[in-house]
């Protein structure tokens, strides 16, 4: 059975890449520590939105998707990666 965040991001799909960091995302909130999780590839991406310095992730919370992840959104225009946060910041 799929837990809610989930299912929330399979019928709430959104077109291309952006769909798959969506529900990347999703799947990652669901994990162990995925609160954490989430709330850091958040925080990377608005410090990388307002043009500060990235300062990493923290080393516990640097697993496979979420470096997976943060690598997807780096071929996303700004623009794009603002919307994204936005929908991303309400899971």
């Amino acid at each position: 059975m799929r837990t809610p965040n989930v299912q929330k991001a399979i019928v709430h799909r959104h077109a291309g890449e952006k769909g798959r960091i969506f529900e990347a995302c999703a799947r990652v909130k669901a994990s162990t520590n995925g609160k954490e999780k989430l709330k850091a590839i958040v925080d990377a991406l608005s410090r990388d939105l307002s043009g500060q310095a990235k300062s990493g992730i923290p080393e516990a919370l640097q697993t496979g998707p979420v470096k997976k992840i943060l690598a997807r959104l780096e071929t996303l225009h700004a623009s794009e990666r603002l919307r994204l946060l936005g929908k991303i910041s309400k899971l």
